[in-house]
């Protein structure tokens, strides 16, 4: 490239600090090529010599003398030699390519200091005289195709694909997993693209890649590339990956190997935690799974080093590939022909507490999504449009209670398709199911060789009541149960929703429900976790309260769900009432009195001390027997000024309307004193 603008580099920037680009990369870049040209053309024993040369020398500072006496030369006149050499052999390549055709182009960024020609392009091909360019050329013998080419092998109408990894595998060669994560993207209907970076936060890596999805415009972009394109630190900015306003899915090339993550509850380490699914949590990814673990390739004689290469889990690479085409199906599909699930938790399990979602009035919440979409063009058809009613048709029909399965109902799934959807899974799935909730036919929501489930149809959209994670068990005990496998007609709500309805995505409303709580490992499950038994590579959303996002980690890193954070119920001062209203108006009333009657004072201090032993408040509000009457007086003023100003809930927040009029207000007001 210095040739071809030229500006071929001199000695004296080679062997000093370069103040150009690529700055200290000049050393090595010219570096390695003079004394491998010098090994050339005075013998392979040429550099040795002068390096031993030189190390027996007494007087510093000869290095020209040494080399002069070995070749003949000063280093001056090598490098003379070596540029006019360069020279010859690039004017050789410039006739070839002229000779054979330009190649054809597409512009893709048009600044940054990086993009100083990393590969060649004829003086004719240059957009502009003095501006770089990047230019992805079509393949004619290289080993690097272009967009033109990729485009060339692209079916019209399909979703599109970005696969983004680091460039560090390309230039180690092991690109296993990027193969395999291709040619798993295509075997579901995908055009891949695939790009590698150094970082994602580099400014070529944001202009160049910018300008590649601007191209392609995917439909899902999978990224293997570690860490966050944004900081928590500075003011929030979209990263590249959201330019391209589509679902950007997280995998891992895991640093462990695969036989540790299969063993470990936890499945991956602190490490891969922290970059691959923490950090990239900032940018809103959504994390996937691992799909390639550490492991050693070989041992290099040469380097004496053993190889270590990224692995791929077979399965794993499945499971991401199906996500990512479901991902592409429901983006792609009309809103009119989607089928949407919503499930209502149910815990405990009793019709009473349908819908208890933390912090959100969940029935009129489900109604009002119902509501919006209708209203953006999904096939509702009846839909019920508040609350009230929805509960009404809900409790009226097949629920979690034992009692409810003679009520009529909108799905059942029959005991043969659920024996052929069992075998298909895992055998310690299986196992573990039939241990501890024995045989199909013996599920109690089990009658007339049908699956009785808890689901109300509604056009495209169902809506459901989760189903219960067991019988005539503890339903507190177990909610969060780490070890208790769901039971047959759990397993079968899910078979449903795949195989009969054909669900394309899963909004879960409202914290929380039990799904992202079942069995298996804490991130990157396996096929035999009971997350992924259950509910397989279907698109999650998650509207969650957004004062818990320790809860809400669990659901985005177990179960890949999209959290759509919704706001706390409105909040009031807690002001006083009853014996406490009582209490403070007495205190007023005694420091009113302060410096008047001190007979009235120490009536009013009787008072109010025997009434706050009476109720019991001495010690909440941090009264010692030993206090005077003045110092506990004073404890008891400030307890019930904190107490007086608490903010508490008023009411439950309906997911997508705001609070109005004072509800507004109240909220504003604890919001801003919640950063005073």
């Amino acid at each position: 490239a210095d040739v071809l603008d030229d500006r071929v580099a001199g000695l004296d920037q080679i062997s000093s600090q370069a103040v150009r680009w690529p700055q200290a990369n000049l050393w090595y870049l010219y570096g390695s090529k003079f004394l491998q040209w010098i090994s050339d053309v005075y013998g392979p024993d040429t550099m040795r010599a002068v390096a031993a040369e030189y190390s027996s020398t007494l007087a510093p500072f000869q290095i020209n003398r040494v080399v002069r006496r070995i070749t003949g030369r000063t280093y001056e006149e090598l490098f003379d030699g070596f540029t006019a050499d360069l020279r010859r052999k690039t004017a050789a390549t410039v006739a070839a390519v002229e000779a054979r055709g330009l190649r054809e182009g597409t512009r893709v960024t048009f600044h940054g200091r990086q993009l100083a020609y990393p590969i060649f392009v004829p003086p004719v091909g240059r957009a502009r005289a003095g501006r770089r360019e990047l230019v992805y050329f079509k393949n004619d013998g290289h080993d690097r195709p272009g967009l033109a080419e990729l485009r060339a092998g692209w079916r019209e109408g399909r979703p599109v694909a970005l696969l983004v990894f680091y460039r560090a595998l390309s230039v180690a060669g092991t690109l296993e997993a990027v193969d395999t994560m291709i040619a798993a993207l295509a075997a579901r209907g995908f055009n891949v693209a695939a790009a590698h970076v150094r970082a994602l936060r580099e400014p070529f890596a944001i202009d160049w890649l910018g300008g590649l999805i601007g191209e392609i415009t995917p439909d899902v972009i999978v990224n293997a590339t570690s860490f966050a394109a944004t900081s928590s630190a500075e003011p929030r900015a979209p990263g590249v990956l959201e330019r391209a306003d589509c679902p950007i899915l997280q995998v891992a090339f895991a640093g462990i190997e695969e036989a540790e993550w299969r063993a470990a509850a936890r499945g991956l380490g602190p490490r891969d935690l922290a970059m691959n699914v923490a950090l990239p949590e900032i940018d809103g990814r959504i994390f996937t799974r691992a799909v390639a673990f550490k492991a050693a390739a070989r041992f290099d004689e040469t380097t004496q080093c053993g190889i270590v290469v990224p692995r791929i889990a077979p399965d794993r690479v499945a499971f991401v590939a199906d996500l990512a085409r479901n991902w592409a199906d429901l983006r792609r599909t009309p809103p009119q022909d989607r089928r949407i699930a919503l499930v209502l938790a149910n815990y405990p399990n009793r019709d009473g507490r349908i819908g208890n979602g933390v912090g959100l009035d969940t029935p009129a919440s489900a109604a009002s999504i119902l509501r919006m979409l209708g209203e953006a063009g999904y096939a509702v058809a009846d839909a019920p449009t508040d609350g009230a009613a929805l509960m009404a048709r809900m409790t009226s029909r097949v629920t979690n209670d034992l009692g409810s399965i003679t009520r009529p109902g909108d799905a059942d799934l029959s005991l043969a398709v659920y024996r052929e959807a069992f075998a298909a899974l895992p055998e310690a799935a299986r196992t573990a199911i039939t241990a501890r909730w024995g045989r199909p036919e013996d599920d109690p929501f089990v009658a007339g060789g049908q699956f009785r489930l808890a689901v109300h149809r509604f056009g495209n959209v169902a809506v459901a009541v989760q189903p219960a994670r067991g019988y005539n068990i503890d339903p507190k005990a177990s909610y969060h149960d780490p070890a208790l496998p769901p039971p047959h007609a759990y397993l079968a709500f899910h078979i449903w929703l795949a195989r009969d309805f054909g669900a394309q995505a899963l909004v879960h409303v409202g914290k929380h429900g039990n799904l992202e709580w079942l069995p298996g490992k804490a991130v990157s499950p396996s096929a035999a976790c009971f997350p992924e038994v259950c509910a397989g590579p279907l698109p999650q959303l998650y509207p969650f309260i957004v004062n818990d996002p320790g809860e809400g980690t669990q659901a985005k890193r177990r179960i890949g769900a999209v959290i759509v954070d919704h706001l706390t119920p409105p909040l009031t001062r807690a002001e006083s009432y009853g014996p406490l209203k009582r209490l403070e108006a007495l205190v007023d009333e005694y420091y009113d009195a302060a410096g008047g009657d001190p007979r009235r004072l120490r009536l009013l201090s009787r008072q109010i001390l025997d009434l706050v032993r009476d109720i019991g408040l001495d010690s909440d509000a941090g009264i010692d027997k030993g206090d005077s009457d003045d110092k506990a007086l004073e404890k008891l003023d400030a307890y019930l000024c904190d107490l007086k100003e608490m903010q508490i809930r008023d009411g439950l927040h309906i997911f997508g309307v705001a609070p109005e009029g004072r509800l507004l207000m109240d909220l504003t007001v604890a919001l801003a004193g919640a950063f005073e």
